[in-house]
């Protein structure tokens, strides 16, 4: 009898064991029925503390564990007892359960502080419960597909699992990109984007023109504080001025303006990220085609799941600042770039590659250096072929570059010459504070903290198996980055355009970690005593509850966004603040000119009305200015929007007679004095 039950024992941990590491089942040796019943009251035990622990009633254990066992019970027969082994990563969610209510209620243990901007912390493991459950979901999902499956049906159903994970990332995506899109811009970049974008709607122009121009051509004030953050100061005497960026991805935004009216203008990112996703797929699918279907079906998930749970690119695809678009024609261009050297499309795939390359550099200059890892793609094919290739790649490019190249030559005197005058910023000087500064937003726990090993066993694998492909990925990821070091005022943001090669090299890392140490276990397990079997896959099961936490703590912040109000962030305008743009322009004549911090922009875009900022003068160029504008007839208002506006109210009330119109909703720059958003009109004593 005691053996007997000792054997039940052992056959019981075994078939948990080779659930846990996704082996398949062995039903050779029964299992007592008292151990099957005491293991589902155990589960029920558990999942009674799990409903309770959220103060919820402890009934909902049982329709929990009949949802769960119902894959098993339909699959059950006759011959076969009830798989209660794939309820298996259960006892995970237990431990982390115990876990925490140990640390808390005894140890008295404060939980790690996380945010969207901390440093991942692994105790942060121990305390969540939340994550834990959604891993353990995705792993029970696992061992039912292994265990109760065979051949090509579990095939199909773990590519259905597959493309269900990718298809529900994508979902979830668009869901928070588009439903939380902006409803304005305001600020710099995203405002001269939008700006940019309806001067070639309305004048087939990107330069825009400033009203208040004339007034100043022939004074001794300075021009600047008249024109917007981030134009170019006048450089003839039109009244025009350009931008400090490129205007490729106003093109976009033009044409969705074109069809869709004003929202088109912030509907165009967020579909952009959209798509980027869909490429990466099809990039992940392509690179690792030397695998197996289920495999980079896995990869190609993980990867869109990943790229779309990051904080940086969902952040930076709700208000349009064209790094979605950035990224997806990079993709684009490597992902044809990999196509055409394993097939005899050369020219067709060159000219899609070269013109998505020219794409990507119209829209960000820096994207010009995807060449490099383009050519290098490209590079062990026969010479003929390969200069076919790159001839066909590099004159469609520059084809789609050209009037790019032309505006650099009409506005700025020389085809190479940029927008931007940052060139000053770039210096090998500033690599290590650049390193530092992008270090402690990459490895934030709601970027790559918590995944960085899976990013270097991915890098290290894909490495090994394939050398001349991935130094594709590498170099595309270290010529970039590399170049962006330099830059002495380089957020994470720019290097979005290659943080599908990253998600992709990192869902690589966490599908080649489970898939190689389980492979060693089975290869080994014939050398093993039992004992050492057992401690191999129980070791397979932990590495593989790990692959699936990690990033479930990494998304748990992420993935509240679609469900809770929207994060502002740079550039960001709400529906009630974009109304009152629309108030100004009902409240104010159409010659007013309005004083604003940084909300310039919207004013002059929105309300048809002429701005200026005042804090960029002193205090008598401004009174100078306001004297003017007076003497002229023409209306002067204050936007209180900023510490510069309020400023500049208090020398106004040293000067001049003030009224309060109203007081309106406004994104809001710094401290502000007094009511916020109020509007005041300025009138001579």
């Amino acid at each position: 009898m005691i053996q007997s039950l000792r054997n039940g024992i052992d056959e019981l941990i075994t078939r948990h064991l080779n659930a846990l590491a996704l082996c398949d089942s062995d039903t050779s040796c029964p299992v007592p029925w008292p151990l099957m019943v005491g293991t589902l009251a155990l589960h029920l035990a558990g999942l009674a503390a799990f409903w309770r622990y959220y103060h919820q009633p402890i009934w909902l254990a049982v329709p929990t564990i009949a949802f769960l066992l119902a894959p098993a019970v339909m699959a059950g027969r006759r011959s076969r007892p009830l798989a209660v082994e794939t309820l298996a990563p259960l006892f995970f969610l237990y431990a982390i359960l115990i876990a925490r209510v140990i640390a808390v209620r005894f140890l008295l243990a404060a939980e790690p502080y996380q945010d969207e901007a901390s440093f991942a912390d692994p105790r942060l493991i121990f305390f969540q419960v939340e994550a834990t459950a959604a891993a353990v979901i995705a792993y029970t999902a696992m061992v039912v597909t292994v265990q109760l499956t065979k051949g090509k049906l579990r095939t199909r159903l773990l590519l259905a699992l597959a493309g269900l994970f990718a298809a529900a990332a994508l979902v979830w995506f668009a869901s928070e990109a588009i439903g939380h899109r902006t409803r304005g811009v305001t600020a710099s970049d995203p405002y001269a984007y939008v700006q940019m974008a309806v001067d070639l709607a309305t004048h087939g122009d990107p330069l825009h023109t400033f009203s208040l121009f004339p007034y100043l051509v022939n004074s001794n004030l300075p021009w600047y504080p008249i024109e917007h953050v981030g134009y170019r100061l006048f450089s003839d005497l039109s009244g025009r001025a350009a931008t400090v960026w490129p205007f490729g991805g106003s093109v976009i935004l033009a044409l969705a303006y074109r069809l869709l009216g004003e929202k088109g203008l912030y509907l165009t990112t967020p579909l952009a990220a959209c798509a980027s996703l869909l490429a990466l797929a099809l990039l992940a699918w392509e690179y690792f085609r030397y695998g197996g279907t289920v495999e980079r079906a896995a990869i190609a998930a993980l990867s869109v799941a990943l790229l779309a749970t990051s904080w940086e690119q969902v952040d930076r695809s709700i208000v349009p600042l064209v790094d979605a678009e950035a990224q997806f024609f990079s993709v684009i261009a490597i992902w044809m770039m990999l196509r055409a050297a394993r097939t005899e499309r050369t020219v067709l795939s060159g000219i899609i590659a070269g013109a998505a390359l020219g794409t990507a550099y119209f829209i960000r200059h820096t994207q010009v250096l995807v060449a490099i890892p383009m050519i290098v793609a490209v590079w062990s094919l026969p010479r003929r072929k390969r200069w076919e290739l790159l001839v066909a790649a590099g004159s469609a490019a520059v084809v789609v570059a050209l009037p790019d190249l032309w505006y650099h030559q009409d506005r700025f005197g020389n085809w190479f010459t940029p927008e931007s005058q940052e060139l000053v910023l770039f210096s090998f000087a500033n690599i290590v504070s650049s390193a530092r500064a992008l270090s402690e937003r990459f490895l934030a726990g709601n970027e790559f903290g918590y995944l960085i090993f899976f990013l270097l066993y991915g890098a290290y694998r894909a490495a090994r198996e394939n050398w001349r492909q991935f130094a594709v990925i590498a170099t595309w990821i270290l010529v970039l980055t590399g170049f962006q070091l330099l830059y002495a005022a380089v957020r994470l943001r720019d290097l979005l355009p290659e943080y599908p090669a990253v998600v992709m090299l990192t869902a690589y890392g966490m599908v080649g970690l489970g898939r190689d140490l389980r492979g060693w276990v089975e290869r080994r397990a014939l050398q093993f005593r039992a004992g050492k079997v057992v401690w191999a896959r129980g070791a397979v099961a932990v590495v593989l509850f790990l692959t699936l936490l990690l990033p479930a703590m990494r998304t748990r912040i992420t993935i509240l966004r679609p469900f809770e109000p929207v994060r502002i962030t740079f550039g960001y305008v709400t529906s009630a603040q974009r109304a009152s743009f629309d108030r100004i322009a009902a409240l104010t004549p159409s010659d007013a000119v309005i004083g604003s911090t940084m909300n310039d922009g919207p004013i002059d875009l929105y309300a048809k009305r002429a701005t200026f900022r005042p804090g960029v003068w002193n205090s008598t160029e401004y009174t100078d200015f306001v004297d003017m504008m007076l003497k002229a007839g023409r209306p002067v208002y204050i936007l209180n929007d900023g510490a510069e506006t309020s400023s500049a109210l208090v020398d106004a009330g040293a000067h001049y007679s003030l009224r309060q119109v109203t007081v309106l909703d406004v994104p809001l720059f710094g401290t502000v004095d007094g009511p916020a958003g109020a509007l005041w009109e300025i009138n001579e004593k």
